[in-house]
């Protein structure tokens, strides 16, 4: 059978079960072989993430989503090079790199749609969206609904920083890739992906970003 690794970086997903596709920190109908240290039982794949994140001794994962069975593991510098198609697995790296809140957990990377964070035991996670779905900021779910105008369409785009604010003056530049902010009196627009005048925002009667129908 042959295998075909998928690296989602931008705008590219799987469309094989056998494919072997990264999304994040793990990937999906894959296996990093051996090193086990410890089999357990998990009630899905965040429950076996968590559980790796809590055992110091536990850098990478593999989970079963066939019989929910979790599989702790141990390498030094491990990475998906060594990775071998298995499918029904997502195999995981844990990074402990950055520590997070709850106001981390389901918000959306900027570089891609289909890539979203979580907040796991305190660190943030990379997750990303399977079967070709994108990731909606507003439901915290993957569907094929999501208008996604958080995501960089290119090197030239400029895209909003989503976040529990009505109003935010804060963009990410996708050809520095950095946040930057508006000047003072502005803010920044999700759909004109640009900075507005507040006074024309008010006028046009919109009050929250959650109000907005694209």
């Amino acid at each position: 059978m042959e295998s075909y690794q998928i690296y989602v970086f931008g705008l590219i997903f799987t469309q094989s079960i056998n494919c072997i596709a990264i999304y994040g920190d793990f990937c999906d109908n894959c296996d990093l072989i051996g090193n086990d240290i410890q089999q357990i039982s998990s009630t899905g794949l965040e429950d076996c993430w968590s559980r790796c994140l809590n055992n110091p001794n536990c850098n990478h994962f593999l989970f079963s989503k066939i019989s929910y069975g979790c599989w702790l593991k141990n390498k030094a510098n491990i990475d998906f090079s060594s990775m071998n198609v298995n499918n029904g697995a997502i195999a995981g790296i844990i990074k402990r790199s950055k520590n997070c809140t709850n106001a981390n957990d389901f918000t959306p990377n900027p570089l891609n749609c289909t890539l979203y964070h979580r907040c796991l035991s305190g660190y943030l996670q990379n997750f990303g969206c399977l079967n070709n779905l994108f990731f909606d900021s507003v439901t915290k779910t993957c569907n094929l609904n999501s208008t996604c105008f958080y995501g960089c369409k290119n090197n030239m785009d400029t895209v909003g920083i989503l976040s529990n604010e009505a109003v935010s003056n804060d963009y990410f530049n996708c050809a520095t890739k950095s946040i930057e902010k508006c000047v003072v009196g502005f803010i920044f627009d999700l759909k004109e992906k640009k900075c507005i005048n507040i006074s024309c925002r008010v006028a046009l009667g919109v009050s929250k970003i959650s109000n907005v129908k694209w």
